[in-house]
């Protein structure tokens, strides 16, 4: 027979295996969503989507990323991991999005955090992309 003290650890656990199983079955991922055209050599553009899904509060996460080039029928499509850098070339507390080529092992592009939530291509050394056009997705 269970005395008092026995059925409030029963209780206990009970409820922990209970709350335990609500959360690991609730789906905490977030995704921000990026789109926009930006400038390409030869043609009207790049159709580019950015989605990046990340637990809340982190600073890291998976990504994918679909490219439609003018002229192209069928669109590229990365997927990888991505984290977050400070500082780009001319601002040392700049925030980057730093997408990688899991394959290679490699970082494949690189985004500024604007202040209004959107974000803006850099090239290879972090440097804002020079030229006519947009480079800016915006946060949808």
């Amino acid at each position: 027979m269970c005395n008092l003290w026995d059925m409030r650890l029963i209780l206990v656990i009970v409820f922990c295996l209970v709350s335990a199983g609500i959360y690991a079955a609730s789906d905490d991922t977030l995704t921000d969503t990026f789109e926009g055209t930006i400038a390409a050599r030869g043609c009207s553009g790049v159709k580019v989507t950015l989605q990046l899904r990340h637990e809340p509060y982190a600073d890291d996460g998976l990504y994918t990323l679909t490219e439609q080039y003018c002229r192209h029928p069928k669109a590229v499509v990365l997927r990888g991991s991505w984290t977050v850098l400070r500082g780009d070339a001319v601002n040392e507390n700049a925030t980057v999005v730093e997408l990688w080529d899991d394959a290679t092992n490699r970082p494949i592009r690189h985004y500024l955090r604007l202040r209004n939530g959107d974000i803006k291509v850099l090239d290879e050394k972090l440097r804002l992309m020079r030229g006519k056009g947009s480079y800016v997705l915006k946060r949808q």
